[in-house]
């Protein structure tokens, strides 16, 4: 069977797979909207970004911590060649002040964004991924040493927690955590403490 023949098919399988989503109700997955993806410095407002945002990936390309990341079709198709963040290669050190990605942008799909006001998203401790509560010798405690705004600490037990009013979601805690390195052979997505959306972003 010729590879045109094969395309035809594939691109009529897909389609009618589309179809079938939204006929179902599933439009909103489908088209990605309100799944909570994390953004960039500035890049939360979906309204704004997929107004604007041509897809040229230039955000991507120049985020020096590689954490800026382009969003693939699982995550919605309104969302594809978007940028969304990605905290297991890398996290955002805000550039100084100056987040390259926004200034990249020839769109202008970035507002102002002020690491010590707005957030990213939000650190969220998984207790059943944190090796500090399974009671672990092995960990670092890299999290707390990575974070530049003083956001976790650890409580009278040891255990770690989240000051939420001085996270801003940058995502160094969550790259660096060691959970990944010694719990890997669970299969689990998580780590000991993930970045996660946050209502207040897109505000």
């Amino acid at each position: 069977m010729s590879e045109g023949v094969l395309s035809r098919r594939s691109f009529l399988v897909g389609g009618a797979s589309a179809v079938a989503l939204l006929a179902f109700g599933g439009a909103t997955i489908w088209l990605g909207k309100g799944n909570g993806l994390l953004r960039p410095p500035g890049a939360a407002d979906d309204s704004l970004l997929y107004g604007r945002c041509i897809r040229c990936e230039r955000c991507t390309m120049v985020c020096p911590l590689h954490a800026v990341k382009s969003a693939k079709v699982e995550q919605g198709i309104l969302n594809v060649r978007t940028p969304t963040m990605d905290f297991r290669a890398g996290y955002c050190d805000f550039c100084s002040g100056h987040p390259k990605c926004a200034e990249s942008c020839p769109t202008e799909c970035f507002t102002s964004f002020d690491p010590n006001k707005d957030k990213l998203g939000m650190a969220v401790v998984d207790t059943t991924e944190c090796l500090l509560y399974s009671g672990s010798s092995e960990c670092s405690k890299r999290c707390i040493d990575a974070c530049n705004y003083g956001a976790l600490y650890l409580d009278a037990n040891n255990l770690l927690r989240v000051d939420d009013e001085k996270c801003n979601g940058c995502g160094a805690c969550e790259f660096f955590c060691p959970s990944a390195s010694y719990l890997g052979f669970r299969g689990s997505q998580n780590r000991g403490i993930n970045i996660e959306f946050w209502e207040g972003a897109t505000a």
